[in-house]
């Protein structure tokens, strides 16, 4: 029933303009707000109850509903359920309105919509077009692994109940957000813990979908490695498979040194790191049905 659930749910997510989006999380953020008057003073407490109790109600939801009509109920409420905790937006449509900007040398509009939907720090120099595009291209991956496939992951490891715990998890380490750093140690670790296994595989996929010896090469090298950023796993394997290696250079090809860093990079540089941007989805989309075919192969056995 997962195969059924999530095909049905893969399928949906891939229509256009059906898609959640941020006010779908509105009641997330009213709860928070509700219970921070009674539990401010309780830090860990309060992440407790805004993680959990929706996560409670939840399951006695589908404990109660799971069986009626023969199931269908059931399948359509976690296909409901894994829907929402799937990421908000399209990403095909956000980074096709990125590289429409791109393209046209409207970098400072391309800066401002990388940041809100690739989390491309602000930090970012927009004259260095070479530091921005490598800056939104690890964005890109880690998006990619955030929305869907970490999810993906735990939903079928663990079921619908633990996709949404990962979704709420996001939620609440964003609305942390104007906390001290030290207040979000604790959501950020939860976090870390739990995308580092469904990251590695993510990168190894990778390698099965891309340039498997160079991928590999890099992967073996972040499989043991607990401190190791998630975005940095992603971007450096995924360009590995894509046969770049961490330098910023094509595998067996003249390294890209004549990038300017200037407002006006010649068009033919554009052109270029615009298809790499195309080709990182063409290959996230690869392993995603690799993984698609690993579950219905291990359904049918």
């Amino acid at each position: 029933m997962l195969f059924l659930v999530l095909l049905i749910t893969l399928c949906a997510y891939k229509l256009p303009g059906f898609r959640m989006e941020d006010p779908y999380d509105n009641w997330f953020s009213s709860l928070h707000a509700a219970l921070s008057r009674y539990l401010r003073n309780w830090p860990l407490l309060l992440m407790l109850a805004v993680l959990l109790l929706p996560l409670i109600v939840v399951y006695y939801l589908l404990s109660f509903f799971e069986n009626w009509l023969f199931g269908l109920l059931g399948i359509a409420l976690q296909a409901a359920i894994l829907f929402y905790a799937l990421g908000r937006g399209n990403l095909f449509e956000q980074t096709e309105t990125y590289l429409e900007h791109w393209r046209e040398g409207q970098f400072q509009s391309s800066y401002h919509y990388a940041t809100r939907y690739f989390r491309v720090p602000h930090a970012v120099d927009i004259d260095n077009v070479e530091q921005m595009h490598k800056t939104v291209r690890a964005g890109l991956f880690y998006q990619w692994f955030e929305q869907v496939f970490v999810i993906v992951f735990w939903f079928i490891l663990a079921g619908p109940i633990a996709a949404l715990f990962i979704r709420l998890l996001a939620l609440y380490e964003q609305s942390q957000s104007n906390l001290k750093p030290t207040d979000e140690q604790m959501p950020l670790q939860i976090q870390h813990a739990l995308e580092w296994l469904p990251a590695r595989i993510l990168a190894l996929t990778f390698a099965i979908a891309g340039n498997f010896t160079m991928c590999f090469k890099v992967w073996s090298s972040a499989i043991m490695n607990w401190k190791m950023p998630t975005q940095d796993v992603l971007h450096t394997s995924g360009m590995a498979a894509l046969g770049v290696c961490e330098a910023g250079e094509n595998f067996g090809q003249k390294p890209r040194s004549n990038a300017k860093h200037d407002n006006t990079p010649d068009a033919a540089l554009l052109s270029a790191y615009a298809t790499e941007l195309e080709t990182i989805q063409e290959l996230v989309i690869r392993s995603l049905v690799v993984w698609i075919l690993v579950l219905a192969v291990v359904t049918i056995f």
